[in-house]
């Protein structure tokens, strides 16, 4: 066995990694220490990835966004940060009014990681 790049975990960012690898022609190993079958078709955590629109072309252009429900996929209009000090006023970044459609979108964890998988 030979590779140009071995990816360590099999999340979101690795996947997606050893994608981006493998379309640049490099030979790509992920090494993920769940089964296949829990990569194929993983469970639910609970995690909401936050997506930016540069995030979301990428998971087009890989083929990965069309293997996501569009019921899945929340448009992101407002995000609020909070400082944690009281009084503070939070940071408020609204979607931008150039045509976007939304600030980004939120996508569950688990259905990313199926998609890429995919």
């Amino acid at each position: 066995m030979r590779y140009d790049v071995i990816v360590a975990g099999g999340g979101p960012v690795g996947l997606a990694c050893g994608i981006s690898l493998a379309r640049d022609g490099r030979r790509v190993c992920v090494i993920e220490r769940s089964p296949v079958s829990v990569l194929a078709d993983p469970p639910f955590d609970g995690r909401e990835i936050a997506l930016t629109h540069h995030a979301a072309n990428w998971l087009r252009d890989a083929g990965a966004w069309a293997e996501i429900p569009a019921t899945s996929i929340c448009p992101m209009h407002t995000a609020r940060i909070e400082t944690g000090t009281a009084g503070s006023p939070p940071l408020l970044f609204d979607a931008p009014t150039d045509g976007l459609d939304a600030l980004g979108y939120l996508v569950a964890n688990h259905l990313i990681r199926r998609a890429l998988y995919r």
